[in-house]
């Protein structure tokens, strides 16, 4: 299966894709202005898995995020917004080849210190996954989803060399 698959990013064009795999795999909900957000704003990036070309069957959506005080000035930090793979396409490296493009452009960026995301706290498939990548638990954030039965998070981080 995997020999149909293909890396690019998204577009205007295949937005409304990402929008509903990200409704098919994720539990949290974006609203079209999210959307939208990761189109224009130059900060954002869109990296996604086409099959056949065509249909997107994996995105991962992150940004290069400032640093937040004077302290840490030249720190920057990526944060990974949404990461997604529709099931019948996973254990297929797709997601791996996903999470290696955002440490890839992280690595190129020597102002990006570290990597990090938000994972609810029962999804412990997620949760190897990113261990598998150097990830660690650094934080739990209570009543990090608002709209969703299992609301806290773990903040999951890697720092970058």
């Amino acid at each position: 299966m995997s020999n149909f698959v293909t890396y690019g990013e998204l577009n205007e064009k295949n937005i409304k894709q990402l929008k509903l795999l990200n409704s098919a795999v994720l539990p949290a909900r974006y609203s079209n202005q999210f959307y939208l957000s990761l189109l224009r704003d130059y900060d954002y990036h869109l990296n996604a898995a086409f099959y056949c070309k065509d249909v997107v069957v994996g995105a991962i959506s992150y940004r290069k995020e400032r640093p937040n005080n004077r302290s840490d000035q030249g720190n920057y930090r990526c944060y990974i917004l949404t990461f997604s793979v529709l099931e019948a396409y996973r254990r297929e490296g797709i997601g791996s080849e996903l999470l290696r493009k955002v440490l890839n452009f992280c690595r190129e960026d020597e102002e990006i210190k570290e990597v990090y995301l938000h994972v609810q706290v029962s999804n412990d498939l997620a949760i190897e996954f990113y261990k598998k990548f150097g990830f660690q638990i650094t934080e739990t954030v209570k009543g990090y989803y608002k709209k969703i039965d299992v609301k806290d998070a773990y903040k999951l981080t890697r720092t970058l060399k």
